[in-house]
């Protein structure tokens, strides 16, 4: 799709998006699960990921239409998760918000918009099992701790938010001791 870009008219990549949304594999993480204190009572967040091409969403940002793209493939993710596993979720948001590869690159300058910060190899110089997550954070320099996506594999932004969240945890709990 991408090297025919050009001759492609949106609805025809809109028709292509309804496909893709229905046939990808989604990683739901939430956050509010493993610590409470993340979240208002009552409520919950919730981070829908799933992989996309970089250069599809620059196309479509060179065209002008970026903005209704990302809405609508934001609809058609609700509408996939809604239909399959969760019934409720369409009519109980209150608020959402989303990142493309274009503003994952330009918020944390990933290239690409990469949200993996560590290759799938079989020797990790980092915790990479969920279970030992808490001690992501532990350097080996007392009182200093580390978070985001360097500390953990496979990592991403709830991750990166969650180690932050652990660290900060961890220095309140030292100042009170």
């Amino acid at each position: 799709m991408i090297s025919n870009f050009s001759n492609l008219k949106k609805e025809q990549i809109f028709s292509w998006l309804e496909k893709f949304t229905k046939l990808n594999t989604y990683e739901i993480s939430i956050p509010g699960l493993k610590d409470s204190d993340l979240v208002p009572s009552g409520k919950t967040g919730m981070i829908i990921s799933l992989l996309a091409e970089y250069d599809l969403f620059k196309e479509i940002q060179k065209s002008g239409w970026l903005k209704e793209f990302v809405s609508e493939m934001e609809n058609r993710i609700i509408d996939v998760i809604s239909g399959a596993i969760y019934p409720t979720l369409k009519d109980n948001i209150i608020a959402r918000f989303s990142f493309s590869p274009l503003n994952i690159e330009n918020r944390v300058g990933s290239s690409e918009g990469a949200i993996v910060g560590w290759a799938f190899e079989k020797a990790m110089p980092i915790v990479n099992k969920i279970q030992y997550s808490n001690s992501s954070v532990i350097t080996p320099i007392p009182s200093v701790y580390q978070a985001g996506k360097w500390t953990y594999s496979p990592t991403g932004v709830p991750m990166s938010i969650l180690t932050g969240k652990l660290a900060a945890d961890r220095i309140i709990k030292k100042m009170k001791a």
